[in-house]
């Protein structure tokens, strides 16, 4: 059973470099890093909610307030993102998405779901229910 672990290790780390391969490939054609693509798809996630700052930025790359400000600085800088006084607390800058990282932001949604449908070509449906539980499983198992 230890090597049948130990493949299944192997396999998961294989699958997760092409993956990150493909996604950072792709990033760069876009001509963002990696953390700027996360940025815009965070920022999607909170669409229709309250206020988004760089305070949530932060926490949600895991990264250094510097470094979340930056990225957002330099997402600015290229039109990607918009930034504006909260009229809550004026203290709060708020994030929003502009026009073009609207744009960016397609493209990354539609690469995500070609890989996402290259993981699941030749599964059945039941199948790939399957594997979506049980990578959900294995998420929530992992540390």
């Amino acid at each position: 059973m230890k090597e049948f672990d130990a493949q299944l290790a192997r396999n998961v780390v294989r699958l997760s470099g092409r993956i990150i391969r493909n996604r950072t490939a792709h990033v760069r054609e876009l001509g963002l890093t990696p953390d700027q693509a996360d940025c815009l798809v965070f920022l999607q996630s909170r669409f229709g909610q309250d206020e988004t700052t760089i305070t949530d930025l932060k926490e949600y790359l895991d990264v250094s307030h510097q470094t979340a400000q930056g990225v957002v600085q330099r997402m600015v800088g290229r039109g990607l993102l918009e930034l504006s006084v909260s009229p809550i607390d004026a203290r709060r800058r708020v994030i929003a998405v502009a026009p073009e990282g609207m744009r960016l932001l397609a493209r990354l949604n539609a690469n995500a779901s070609r890989l996402g449908g290259s993981l699941l070509d030749g599964l059945s449906e039941q199948e790939q229910k399957q594997f979506a539980a049980l990578i959900q499983k294995a998420l929530d198992s992992v540390t």
